[in-house]
């Protein structure tokens, strides 16, 4: 999915982790029923290659690696914005989903930024390591 939205308070939130929820237990039922008609190559073919599953947040069919990457990062942004809100109650955060180019949330005022993902590892990809560098150019020209 991509789309901004803008959360203003904490209780906003619980739609949208109601909807990855929702959205989850139905791929799981899809991934219950492949298993249970299908023999063990078919399976994992169709878990490579097809869209086998629900994204997160607008329920249409998606490839299971996709849905468990994208469920896993809103939940972390979500996660995100409710620290954000606890500590700064007067600020509105905007959370730019999937591939938006900008920054995953920052606030309407533009004074709080933050990039957002969930990894294995923190040493995945050298993500973290890309995003200091990109913060710290910001912050120190």
């Amino acid at each position: 999915m991509t789309e901004s939205i803008i959360v203003h308070d904490i209780s906003e939130l619980e739609k949208y982790q109601t909807m990855i929820k929702s959205n989850l237990e139905m791929g799981i039922e899809n991934l219950k029923k492949i298993i249970e008609e299908n023999a063990a190559l078919e399976i994992f073919k169709m878990l490579k290659f097809e869209k086998v599953s629900v994204e997160p947040l607008n329920g249409e069919k998606e490839n299971i690696i996709e849905v468990i990457n994208q469920s896993m990062t809103y939940i972390v942004s979500l996660m995100a914005v409710e620290y954000l809100l606890n500590l700064f109650p007067q600020k509105a955060f905007k959370i730019n989903w999937g591939n938006i180019a900008g920054y995953d949330i920052e606030s309407l005022d533009e004074e709080i930024i933050c990039e957002c993902f969930a990894a294995t590892s923190y040493k995945s990809n050298a993500k973290l390591t890309a995003d200091l560098k990109r913060l710290e150019e910001m912050i120190l020209p």
